[in-house]
């Protein structure tokens, strides 16, 4: 394909919510993105992925004026009529194109399977920026993280090396309380003062 078809291609598939470098690696791979080709079974299929005579008529494949655009809305046509969905991989791809809907992995058109055909795909290195190769992928910065549990930052590592050495530089020493412990016992003392006066008001 031309870099204009691809770039069609790309924008197509991103609104789609497909991968475009599946796309391209299907396309490469049933006709080496020429939209004139002919082929198949008694050179009956035609076209950027190869369109039957049925599919051709149904999702409006130009054959006297071939393009890549026409085929590229063709193909998005066929993939949604068809039962590809958004999210799915190379393998439910090519099942649909090969075998007319996803999941038909072991489906055979004589020449192999469908997993058969991926598999030979994977060597292939379609031609599209490095950044499109991942465009489906969900930045790191925008993964959702979890809120950290007070069980998760208690049993972090930087809180039990803490813990750990305050309880060494604790052992048999008769020291007097530093002021971080002088104020730990003052807000328990608080606490315990506070929770009397409730119960005492309560029981009046």
């Amino acid at each position: 394909m031309t870099p204009e078809a691809t770039a069609y291609l790309v924008e197509r598939a991103r609104a789609a919510g497909y991968n475009p470098a599946d796309l391209v690696r299907v396309m490469q791979y049933e006709s080496s993105g020429d939209p004139t080709r002919w082929g198949g079974k008694g050179g009956n299929y035609f076209g950027l992925i190869q369109f039957g005579p049925e599919e051709r008529r149904q999702f409006g494949v130009d054959t006297e004026h071939p393009n890549a655009q026409n085929q590229i809305d063709a193909t998005m046509r066929f993939l949604d009529a068809r039962g590809f969905k958004p999210g799915m991989g190379l393998l439910d791809l090519y099942s649909t194109i090969n075998a007319g809907s996803p999941g038909h992995y072991r489906a055979s058109d004589g020449n192999g399977t469908v997993a058969s055909h991926v598999a030979k795909m994977m060597g292939t290195n379609p031609s599209l920026p490095a950044s499109t190769a991942t465009s489906n992928a969900m930045p790191v910065a925008s993964v959702p993280m979890a809120a950290p549990t007070l069980s998760s930052v208690l049993n972090s590592p930087q809180v039990q090396k803490f813990a750990a050495g305050l309880l060494s530089e604790g052992q048999g020493a008769q020291a007097q309380p530093d002021e971080f412990q002088q104020e730990m016992q003052q807000f328990h003392q608080r606490a315990h003062q506070a929770a009397l006066q409730g119960l005492l008001g309560g029981s009046r």
